[in-house]
């Protein structure tokens, strides 16, 4: 439910943590997306209008760009201009091996992490991860004027324009890259509920009390590393249909072994119930985070 909410877009005076399903969403839903790692809600009403979550803060947004044009235009020109901007807002002129994590990370977010072999079986209308860093490198590399448009970075910019749509770009103090609702402002925060496969960017209002402004996006917390730490080597979350559920439900894949786990094999330990954070979301669009007792 919470990753449903938008404060951008709402025609109800109802609380931040509701969702006004009235408005037909200005984003596509982010898929291959498992942040809280599939753990159980720890939710509960302490009064009326008031609701209780567990989940950690990961971040504080530093900046939002406004760099993305509200759709990238579909020609080869056009499409350079706005992607070498970008490169040098957020990839600069540096020539070390820094550069190639900035490239990879503006890839990834400018897509949502969604790429053809994230999904099992392939999904053919989307590009690969390496169409999309391939396609950037060379307009980074190069500045001459482009050539024309082939399908498969057409693919790229069809594809980039999608996730972005209603959607602002992020950065944190760390130097981190992300994907935010309309309405993100700098000083709000990145957080993971429990319950909630999305992490969550909340408004502080002032010491205890936040808002919901929405869902995001961050390479490196989408598949429960905020609760659990990193992925092991080779391994990625993907998203695969399976026949007997007649659904697509997230699973580990490894890239090295050829092996799949269910999502349930990253269980959030107990201690973070014990030991995180509550988030209490009150009817005046507000959340109080402080330690649990």
């Amino acid at each position: 439910m919470l990753r449903d909410c938008s404060i951008k877009y709402r025609s109800m005076d109802i609380p931040s943590w509701v969702p006004d399903w009235s408005i037909h969403p200005k984003t596509q839903p982010l898929r291959i997306v498992s942040a809280d790692s599939s753990a159980r809600a720890h939710a509960y009403s302490i009064s009326k209008g008031v609701l209780a979550v567990t989940g950690v803060c990961v971040a504080v947004v530093d900046e939002v760009k406004n760099d993305l044009p509200r759709s990238i235009p579909e020609d080869s020109a056009g499409s350079a201009k706005v992607f070498r901007q970008l490169l040098s807002t957020l990839v600069g002129q540096d020539r070390s091996d820094s550069r190639l994590n900035k490239l990879h990370s503006l890839c990834v977010t400018l897509c949502a992490g969604q790429f053809a072999e994230k999904w099992i079986p392939s999904f053919g209308s989307l590009p690969t991860c390496n169409d999309v860093r391939d396609y950037l490198t060379m307009l980074y590399e190069d500045s001459a004027e482009p050539p024309g448009l082939c399908s498969s970075s057409l693919a790229v910019i069809r594809n980039i324009n999608r996730r972005t749509k209603g959607r602002l770009l992020i950065t944190t103090a760390d130097g981190r890259l992300g994907l935010a609702p309309e309405g993100t402002e700098a000083g709000d925060w990145i957080c993971v509920v429990l319950g909630c496969r999305s992490p969550l960017i909340l408004r502080p209002r002032d010491s205890l009390n936040h808002e919901v402004v929405g869902e995001c996006y961050m390479d490196g917390i989408m598949a429960g590393e905020a609760l659990l730490g990193e992925l092991p080597r080779n391994w990625t979350l993907v998203l695969e249909y399976f026949r007997h559920h007649r659904a697509l439900l997230p699973t580990f894949f490894s890239i090295a072994i050829r092996e799949r786990l269910m999502l349930k094999t990253r269980d959030v330990d107990r201690s973070l119930l014990d030991g995180g954070s509550r988030i209490t979301i009150e009817m005046m669009h507000s959340i109080d985070w402080s330690p649990t007792r």
